[in-house]
């Protein structure tokens, strides 16, 4: 089983729940709970439809309201989840109107006996309300006819946010577990602003004990720092690429995918809800299914995702695996989806009942899920195009260097991994050796493609963790180089000397690439990761600095004088460019993702650069992630491609078509 995700969880994967479910509830007695975001008041009216009337005035149907029942919402339905699983100590940090609505959410809140100081009351808000009509016909489920939403449309007001971030520098230490409940769609419109959203991931790195679970409607991916819980609509509109054609549904393998991109943005783990196919488990090295319970007869699934988010952060506060805690999240909203015209909640005893029928918490039925995105379509034999663009000139082109056209420094995993191994394990702590590979792998590969000192960064601060004396990332950066430079030494020097030809370490058809380009009157750019002095030795070496000239990039000692979006934006400007008419073409999510947000068109360069021409499937999923338009294994149909991109065809023939 997963080694990443069992240390990060703090538990190996077991054969049977640690312990008898029983024994989680007292536990959970004594543990206190934030709930950060959007408070709503549900607001219920039981409609009884053989009593309608016909209205005098206007002639229309006039319901008659029989029963109401109020409760909280939104943020307000994490609560009540947490509540009925036990939660000793819930507190709430959030906004209301002065208003009657208001007035009914605290009331409501306070009959739980949660902690509502924290709900501020704002006299420039609504308090939010679902105002929710349920018909009821004599043999028939109550069915909801339409819901009456009041919301606040407007910013935030700058007062109430900073005092929502004050109040939360301070309750942060007193909790073990925050969920940040972001339900508003409009940016800003709720309490989950950008500005709130930065100060949670900041506070979730200064306090690393305390276990931070996000969940939001349209903002998903821009959280840091905190473990995510989107489901499937929420995680594929991260991604502007559609379903695979003739598929009703995104498979696995697909959000797998996607959950392994969003883990390299949170730098946590993901769980991706997929309805009744259940829970995929996603790190930036892997993803596992814990499958659903399964559940017959009608049901109702309002409310079951925040009966998952309140299961799952549950279990990770109690000391439960990933795992388990994502099962248990699963068991709870299995448990609420069947209590129908209500936002249902789960008991202790209604879970004990439920995990005894279901046989849950063995792992026998976890298992791994490849990420990979189905393929898409093909021009020639090489050229994926993954996402459509309008065609069009091309004037300026911006390439990575290393794996996207220089194989020099093949292998430089190889070199880095096993160093930074080695500086943790000095310290002699009580990991396993398997276990700091798979830490280590997981932040080299999600740094890969920043500059080489945000690796080194990070090795400074799992140093720091384990109560060692850190060297400074500078120094563990030449640390690292001169290791690496054991291995390309004498590429470099073959190159210079003649007894290694440069085709032999370049990307296949770089230069028939490069020429290509030239021939078109096209500008081009290099802009590596790498430190300049090494990035233009090597292209020299390899012939390349006559195509870039002075347009050659790479870090520099202040890694805030350098970045690719940077020189994106040079290019952009100096030109006078519209986006459209850069293209990008890299191996790493870095350059995909910053042409892809100035309008550019990108080519992933999915390069086995172990195997010359062949497709790196790794490589792959991680750019189509990351935005790609195209994907190449390397450049053997140069012209082919050139003419699809300014084209949209292939030379000599009709556009092609799926």
């Amino acid at each position: 089983m997963s080694s990443q995700l069992n240390q990060e969880a703090g538990a190996d994967a077991p054969s049977r729940l640690h312990a008898p479910l029983e024994s989680l509830f007292p536990v959970l007695t004594g543990k206190a709970v934030l709930v950060v975001g959007d408070f709503f008041l549900d607001d219920y009216l039981w409609l009884d439809s053989q009593l309608t009337e016909v209205s005098l005035e206007t002639g229309l149907d006039a319901y008659q309201v029989v029963r109401k029942a109020r409760f909280p919402g939104a943020a307000g339905t994490v609560v009540n989840n947490l509540h009925a699983l036990g939660i000793g100590d819930i507190r709430v940090l959030g906004a209301c109107g002065c208003d009657g609505e208001g007035y009914e959410l605290r009331r409501c809140l306070n009959r739980m006996g949660v902690d509502t100081s924290g709900l501020i009351e704002h006299e420039d808000l609504f308090t939010p309300t679902y105002l929710k009509p349920m018909l009821r016909s004599p043999g028939d489920v109550p069915r909801e006819l339409h819901r009456l939403d009041t919301k606040n449309r407007k910013a935030l007001p700058k007062d109430l946010e900073d005092e929502i971030i004050r109040r939360l520098k301070s309750l942060i230490p007193r909790v073990d577990g925050v969920v940040v409940a972001d339900q508003v769609q409009e940016r800003n419109a709720g309490i989950v602003t950008d500005r709130i959203r930065e100060e949670i991931a900041r506070l979730a790195l200064e306090y690393p004990a305390v276990v931070f679970f996000a969940d939001s409607r349209e903002y998903i991916g821009e959280f840091e720092a905190v473990l995510t819980k989107p489901n499937e609509r929420e995680l594929s509109g991260l991604f502007t690429i559609d379903p695979p054609e003739g598929m009703n549904e995104r498979p696995l393998t697909e959000l797998a995918a996607m959950g392994q991109d969003l883990s390299r943005r949170t730098a946590k783990a993901v769980f991706v809800t997929c309805g009744a196919r259940g829970i995929l488990l996603c790190t930036v090295l892997e993803a596992h299914l814990i499958p659903a319970v399964p559940v017959s007869g009608p049901i109702d699934i309002v409310g079951a995702g925040d009966a998952t988010t309140s299961g799952i952060l549950c279990g990770l506060i109690s000391g439960l695996s990933m795992f388990e805690s994502a099962q248990l999240g699963g068991l709870t909203s299995s448990v609420t989806i069947r209590k129908i015209g209500e936002t249902g909640t789960a008991s202790p005893e209604e879970l004990l009942s439920a995990a005894a029928q279901s046989g849950l918490f063995s792992v026998s039925g976890v298992h791994p899920v490849l990420p990979e995105w189905q393929g898409r379509q093909r021009v020639g034999q090489g050229i994926e195009v993954v996402r459509s663009r309008p065609p069009g000139r091309i004037c300026s082109v911006i390439f990575d260097f290393d794996g996207t056209l220089s194989l020099v420094r093949r292998g430089w995993q190889d070199v880095m991994i096993p160093f930074m191994v080695r500086e943790i394990q000095s310290l002699a702590t009580n990991e396993s050796e398997d276990a700091l590979y798979a830490l280590v792998r997981e932040f080299v590969f999600r740094l890969t493609g920043k500059q080489t000192i945000y690796q080194m960064m990070q090795l400074a601060e799992e140093v720091r963790k384990r109560g060692g004396s850190a060297s400074s990332p500078e120094e563990y950066k030449a640390m690292y180089h001169a290791l690496l430079w054991r291995e390309v030494e004498g590429r470099v020097q073959g190159l210079r000397s003649g007894t290694i030809a440069p085709v032999d370490l370049l990307v296949q058809g770089s230069i028939d690439l490069l020429d290509a380009l030239q021939e078109r009157g096209v500008r081009l750019y290099l802009a590596s990761g790498t430190d300049i002095g090494y990035v233009r030795d090597e292209a020299d070496a390899l012939g390349l600095s006559g195509y870039f000239g002075e347009h050659i990039y790479g870090a520099l000692t202040r890694r805030e004088d350098f970045s690719k979006r940077m020189v994106i934006r040079r290019i952009l400007g100096e030109q006078g460019l519209s986006g459209a008419e850069l293209v990008a073409f890299g191996d790493g999510y870095v350059e995909i993702e910053d042409a892809c947000r100035a309008g550019g068109r990108t080519v992933g360069v999915a390069s086995d650069e172990a195997r010359p021409g062949m497709l790196d499937s790794w490589k792959r999923n991680r750019l189509i992630s990351a935005g790609a338009d195209i994907i190449v294994p390397a450049y053997a149909e140069a012209e082919r491609l050139l003419d699809w991109i300014e084209n949209g065809l292939q030379p000599g023939s009709p556009r092609e078509h799926r």
